[in-house]
């Protein structure tokens, strides 16, 4: 099934990408005159923080902007995430032809750091995280989470991949904290502008279920995983404990709240 899931995400980023391009070509083709008027746009592109506008699309200037810096393979995304822009498809070829750039060197970087947990924790993170998951820049970015990408799960609680029902639950996260699940979970949404750290409340639902599949207990696992991406995310020692703790005690929280009566003080 892994197998599978892995095969159906590859051809859906592939046919979005194709279709895109598809669209931007067909926008492009109608006459000499609307193809002057493109060569005169391209003289004079729009630029947004280090990249390009093309058909309200974000494009890098220069084709070896990933391979001279490979943190833009980060920005990009910041920055789409910032503006609220797609990224375009001839970017998004040059990412996946690159995502070998992606190693060491740049999970070290403090800039790549700093960007990756601004995406997390800004709004509307769900669809930008699941854009870089498609794109393979997150499990690139954080290889533990590349691991669990399109690992099944077997039972009536999970119903998604566990790459996508984390980034579903980030989603969900996020909606309670802006308001917009105020009716469903009014005392969720007023108790999570209380919190000490959003850092760390985010970071451990992202870390929740990062080490599923490896065998033994998944939440003691994760939590020594917390411990080690912390401080390389710039948390501080204090957050990164409250992150490692939330992960390790989430079972007897969920098992709690689907199976216990919270309203029975026995």
């Amino acid at each position: 099934m892994k197998h599978y899931y892995l095969v159906a995400k590859t051809v859906g980023h592939l046919t979005g990408v194709f279709c895109t391009a598809l669209e931007i070509e067909t926008e492009n083709k109608p006459g000499l005159l609307q193809k002057l008027k493109f060569a005169s746009f391209l003289k004079r592109q729009q630029r947004v923080d280090d990249f390009v506008l093309e058909h309200d699309r974000l494009n890098v200037a220069d084709e070896k902007a990933f391979l001279a810096d490979p943190v833009n393979m980060l920005r990009i995304f910041r920055t789409s995430h910032a503006h609220g822009l797609t990224i375009h498809p001839a970017a998004l070829r040059l990412i996946r032809q690159n995502l070998r750039l992606v190693d060491a060197r740049v999970r070290a970087d403090a800039e790549a750091n700093r960007i990756f947990m601004e995406i997390l924790t800004g709004t509307d993170s769900e669809r930008v995280l699941r854009s870089m998951n498609e794109a393979g820049v997150f499990g690139r970015f954080v290889p533990d989470f590349g691991r669990v990408v399109a690992q099944t799960q077997h039972d009536m609680y999970h119903v998604y991949t566990v790459d996508e029902h984390t980034i579903f639950a980030i989603g969900i996260l996020a909606r309670i904290e802006s308001g917009a699940l105020k009716a469903e979970h009014p005392l969720a949404s007023d108790v999570v502008h209380q919190v000490q750290s959003r850092r760390a409340l985010y970071l451990s639902v992202l870390l929740h279920d990062i080490a599923k599949g490896r065998g033994g207990d998944h939440s003691v696992l994760g939590a020594e995983i917390a411990l080690k991406l912390g401080p390389r995310l710039g948390l501080t020692e204090e957050e990164t404990e409250t992150v490692s703790w939330l992960v390790r005690y989430h079972l007897p929280m969920s098992s709690t709240a689907f199976k216990r009566d919270i309203h029975d003080p026995q």
